[in-house]
């Protein structure tokens, strides 16, 4: 029946509006939530662990759960949704509050190797002192201690912490493995106003439009974006201009995002030949 309700959700059938969705908030990373939703989950379960999402039983009916970072407060949303039929909610709300002490007792990765960090934002305008952060946090693996401080300078409105936040969710870093996420992210970072950071921002959210990355693909506002980009000195987007290649951000499977069909368009002060 889980296989059944998973094949239909995909396909949309068993999305229907009367099927409300809700959340709770937890203070733990995403991926120690995982960890309790997995310890509590129904052994006919069917999950999308780099997604951090899926259909689990709990009582007689199949629930879909799904994880994401709380942007604004820390920590992860915890997301269900009846797929079939009424939930038994006196037992959601049991299995709720096991995986919620399941969570809290699932020791921190790798601790917090991260020296505390100012509240003041300070760090989030020096661009040599968030790097440094990141450098530290990727090296020990903190993640939690990363996403504190990316949400931190992300409200503050910078374009490296959001890039940042995207490919963690490109990859599946410590929160869950989303296209959409990721590029929303850079459509952030496209917007925001800092040196350094905002130009590849814009051609990463270019390349994400051109191909289709988790976003609709929209190739002429996708080639508006690179040739802002480009006019105002950013080499990767001038390349792209020039070849349809974005060397810089690379495919899950290491190529790079290419258009073969490319066709270089003609400076504007040249005109067809007569």
């Amino acid at each position: 029946m889980l296989r059944l309700a998973a094949c239909l959700l995909a396909l949309g059938v068993l999305a229907t509006p009367s099927a409300r969705a809700h959340s709770t908030h937890l203070p733990e990373g995403p991926v120690r939530v995982w960890q309790a939703v997995m310890a509590h989950a129904s052994r006919d379960a069917r999950v999308d662990a780099a997604r951090l999402e899926g259909i689990t039983r709990i009582g007689t009916a199949p629930v879909r759960i799904w994880l994401d970072w709380d942007e604004i407060h820390g920590g992860t949303r915890l997301g269900w949704q009846a797929v079939d039929r009424p939930v038994d909610a006196p037992a959601v709300q049991a299995w709720l509050r096991q995986v919620a002490r399941s969570a809290a007792a699932t020791p921190r990765p790798h601790g917090d190797c991260l020296a505390r960090l100012p509240g003041d934002g300070a760090r989030c305008t020096d661009t040599a002192d968030i790097a440094a952060d990141l450098l530290a946090g990727a090296m020990c693996g903190d993640d939690e201690a990363m996403l504190a401080l990316l949400a931190d300078c992300a409200r503050r409105g910078h374009a490296g912490a959001m890039i940042r936040l995207s490919q963690m969710y490109e990859s599946g870093t410590g929160l869950p493995r989303r296209p959409e996420r990721a590029t929303a992210w850079l459509a952030r970072a496209a917007r925001a106003h800092t040196p350094g950071y905002r130009l590849t921002g814009m051609t990463l959210f270019a390349t994400a439009l051109y191909f289709g990355v988790g976003i609709a693909p929209d190739r002429p506002a996708a080639l508006e974006l690179f040739r802002q980009a480009a006019a105002q000195g950013d080499a990767d987007a001038a390349e792209f201009l020039r070849t349809g290649t974005h060397h810089a951000w690379r495919r899950a499977d290491g190529r790079a995002f290419a258009d073969p069909a490319f066709i270089p368009a003609r400076p504007r002060s040249q005109t067809p030949d007569q």
